[in-house]
């Protein structure tokens, strides 16, 4: 356990030992399972070690990988981001050991703003990652002067397409400034991206409400993952989409029951706005697919009183899925019990 000793608050302590006796243990320990658990101590006392930054950074060029990869985790704990503690994991990104290069990118991402001078080194390492989601993150963690960098790749048809959707599954966060780039990649060729696009917007939320007929058009794809997140994206913008509420209603009874499913759930955010579509949605109830009706009767019963036009028609499809239940019933009771039956009663 880190802790600081009474009259010793410059030099705390983690596992018995001062800082400044890690410290030498990391300088000139000759055991490397040591040198790494001093680089695991200071990643431990995180900004209490701060006087450790320079032995970590010479950590850094240990001959021992795990003690590198302990050392660029470390560094994004202890450090500052300090350019010289940048430009030292920017160093480590060279490095022959996959998991060295994976903690230095980890660790830039934990500088923030400060990690700036390594957004196109993080960039250019990207093809070396099983999971992009470290070099990713870390651009997004460096904020706002990331964002257009990460927009450059995201919109690059020639990068990797893999890399391009990670980035379309973080830009939300940098909120109303990812809608214009998200909007642009919705209408890609890829299903993967449209939907990954598609699905950003909704993340976005409401401020994407100027984008409601990109999400329109996109309910009209071929491919179902896209319809299905184009459905998720009007849903989270809410009564801002209402101009997509016939296509929501067309979509209740789409091939794919999921589909409708998130159209019942986006139809159901419109709240007062679904009060002129009661017609629309009474019909729906009279499909013939019974997922329809399912979608309709549960979109219906969203809207309240407004909708009391609506009860004929529920009624009367309670009614049926009463006699469909009594069918099945009695074929089953026919197949369990089969003394019960007519014929073999003669």
């Amino acid at each position: 356990m880190a802790s600081t000793c009474a009259g010793a608050e410059d030099d705390p302590q983690f596992g018995g030992k001062p800082v400044s006796q890690w410290i030498e243990v990391a300088r000139s320990d000759t055991n490397p399972e040591r040198r790494r658990k001093a680089a695991f101590a200071f990643r431990m006392l995180g900004t209490e070690a701060r006087q450790a930054v320079p032995a970590l950074i010479a950590l850094l060029q240990d001959s021992d990988d795990r003690v590198r990869e302990a050392a660029a985790r470390a560094l994004g704990k202890v450090g500052s981001g300090r350019l010289k503690e940048v430009a030292a994991l920017v160093e480590s990104l060279d490095d022959e050991h996959p998991s060295v290069v994976e903690a230095a990118a980890a660790s830039l991402g934990e500088f923030g703003p400060a990690a700036q001078p390594a957004i196109e080194d993080l960039i250019e390492v990207t093809d070396r990652f099983i999971d992009l989601s470290v070099p990713v993150e870390s651009l997004c963690g460096i904020g706002e002067p990331a964002f257009k960098p990460l927009v450059r790749v995201l919109m690059d048809a020639q990068r990797p397409e893999r890399l391009r959707i990670h980035i379309a599954t973080v830009l939300p966060r940098y909120g109303e400034p990812a809608v214009e780039p998200l909007a642009e990649l919705a209408w890609t060729a890829s299903p993967a991206l449209r939907s990954k696009a598609l699905y950003g917007l909704g993340m976005v939320g409401p401020v994407a409400k100027e984008v409601v007929p990109t999400l329109i058009e996109a309910m009209q794809a071929p491919n179902s993952d896209v319809r299905l997140a184009a459905a998720y994206a009007i849903g989270e913008c809410g009564p801002e989409a209402k101009a997509a509420i016939p296509v929501l209603i067309d979509a209740l009874d789409d091939a794919d029951r999921r589909v409708g499913d998130d159209a019942a759930d986006a139809l159901a955010a419109m709240e007062a706005e679904l009060e002129p579509f009661i017609p629309q949605l009474i019909e729906c109830l009279l499909e013939e697919d019974a997922f329809a009706r399912h979608h309709a009767a549960k979109v219906i019963g969203t809207v309240g009183p407004a909708a009391q036009s609506a009860v004929p028609a529920l009624v009367e499809m309670l009614r049926e899925h009463r006699r469909v239940d009594t069918r099945r019933a009695g074929d089953d009771r026919g197949c369990c019990y089969p003394g019960s039956h007519p014929r073999t009663l003669a």
